[in-house]
């Protein structure tokens, strides 16, 4: 069984396998609970399926929120001075290929030298 982990790439596989799994946990979460997370003038917002990243010219300190959804579609966000979004990312947009790669990394069989 350790000789299957021998070589960098099928370590690599099961870390990234390990990084997939985490990241579908968070996506799942994102469905029923609203996170939110200040690092200075930085926002991070995982709601419904996506990473929100947002830029404030306001800096504040670390904080972290967290909350359910509720049932009626609405949810609270931050309502105050003007930001700048930066990105907007579904969590599939993350796991698949992280999910692949590692598939091939973990099935890659590597090539015999016959010389």
């Amino acid at each position: 069984m350790l000789e299957f982990f021998k070589g960098w790439r099928r370590k690599a596989a099961v870390v990234m396998l390990t990084m997939a799994c985490i990241v579908a946990c968070m996506w799942v979460r994102s469905f029923t609970v609203n996170d939110q997370l200040w690092i200075r003038r930085h926002w991070f917002e995982s709601n419904r399926g996506e990473i929100d990243w947002r830029y404030f010219s306001n800096a504040r300190p670390l904080e972290w929120r967290s909350h359910r959804i509720e049932t009626a579609g609405l949810f609270r966000s931050y309502s105050g001075p003007s930001y700048q979004e930066i990105a907007r990312i579904s969590y599939w947009f993350i796991d698949v290929p992280l999910t692949l790669l590692a598939g091939y990394l973990i099935l890659w069989k590597p090539r015999i030298d016959v010389r």
